[in-house]
C-alpha cells in the first residue's frame, strides 16, 4: 500500500479509508465480499495501485449487502473529499460486490469519468436477478426484492470496462442485463480459461499492472493490446447467448 491509510469513516456499516496522491487524479476502489481472504475484506487492489501517483480511495461495505445501506453516506462522502482535494478526473474499480460498486457509482461521484469493473454483479435483487443464488450468507440480511440496480445508473458520460471469465454463467447473465442498456462507451470483455477469479487469472498471466495501468491512463486501446497474449472475447448483444449457453452446458456436463 502507498503508506498510512488515513481514515473518513469507520463505523458498523461502512469503512472508507484514503491515501493521499500528488496529482489531481483519484481511485475509487470498492471491497469484495472478501472470501478469498478468510472473510477479511482487504483494500482491494491495494498493490496494483501502490505505485500510482492518484489519490486512492478504500470502500468497503461491512455488511457485504452491495452498498445497499450506504450508497448515499458514500457518495456524500467521497464527493465531499474529491472537491476538497480539487480532483479533475476520478476512476472507479472492483471486483466481484466490488465490481458491482465500480458500475453504480462511477455516475455519482465527481468527475467520474472511467469505471473498471471485474465480475460485477449487475444487482443482487431477488426480483431483477432470481438465477443469482451465490453468496447466501450475505444475502440473506438483504430483504428478498431489495437491492441496488446498476444497471439504472449506466451513463455515456463514463467508459466502461468489464472483465469477466466465461466459465461462470452467471456472470455472463450479469453482463448481459449489463449489454442490454449499455452506452457505446461500455467494453465489455470474457476470458475463455477463467472462471469469477478474472482478476486472478490476468495476475498470473502477469497482465493486471499493465491492464490496470492504462486503463487508469484513459489508453483502453493500449489495455487491449495488453490482454493479446492471453484468450480473451469480446462481448455484444449479439454474441453474448451463445457464451451462456456454453457456460451452462460445461456446467450441465460436470
Amino acid at each position: 500500500m502507498k503508506e498510512q491509510l488515513i481514515s473518513l469513516c469507520n463505523d458498523d456499516a461502512l469503512e472508507i479509508s484514503f491515501a493521499p496522491g500528488s496529482g489531481k487524479n483519484a481511485v475509487v476502489s470498492f471491497a469484495g465480499i472478501g472470501l478469498n481472504f478468510g472473510g477479511m475484506q482487504t483494500e482491494e487492489f491495494a498493490k496494483s495501485l501502490e505505485s500510482t501517483t492518484s489519490d486512492v480511495y478504500y470502500v468497503k461495505d461491512k455488511l457485504r449487502h452491495w452498498y445497499t445501506e450506504c450508497a448515499d453516506k458514500i457518495v456524500e462522502i467521497v464527493n465531499r473529499h474529491l472537491q476538497a482535494r480539487n480532483i479533475a478526473n476520478t476512476t472507479c474499480i472492483g471486483n466481484s460486490m466490488g465490481g458491482f460498486g465500480a458500475v453504480y457509482f462511477a455516475p455519482r461521484l465527481l468527475n467520474c469519468r472511467n469505471a473498471i469493473a471485474f465480475v460485477p454483479q449487475s444487482s443482487i435483487n431477488t426480483r431483477l436477478v432470481p438465477w443469482e443464488t451465490r453468496w447466501k450468507e450475505w444475502r440473506a440480511g438483504l430483504v428478498p426484492g431489495e437491492g441496488l440496480d446498476a444497471v439504472q445508473t449506466l451513463d455515456p458520460g463514463v467508459s466502461y470496462t468489464i472483465i469477466i471469465g466465461l466459465k461462470e454463467h452467471r456472470d455472463i447473465l450479469h453482463v448481459r442485463r449489463l449489454i442490454t442498456k449499455a452506452p457505446d462507451s461500455m467494453i465489455a470483455i470474457g476470458l475463455p480459461k477463467s472462471g469469477h477469479g478474472a482478476a486472478a487469472h490476468l495476475k498470473r498471466e502477469s497482465l493486471l499492472k499493465p491492464f490496470l495501468r492504462a486503463l487508469l491512463a484513459g489508453q483502453k486501446e493500449a489495455a487491449l493490446t495488453a490482454l493479446q497474449e492471453t484468450d480473451h472475447e469480446i462481448l455484444n448483444a449479439r454474441n453474448i447467448k451463445a457464451f451462456v449457453i456454453a457456460a451452462r452446458t460445461r456446467r450441465d456436463k460436470r
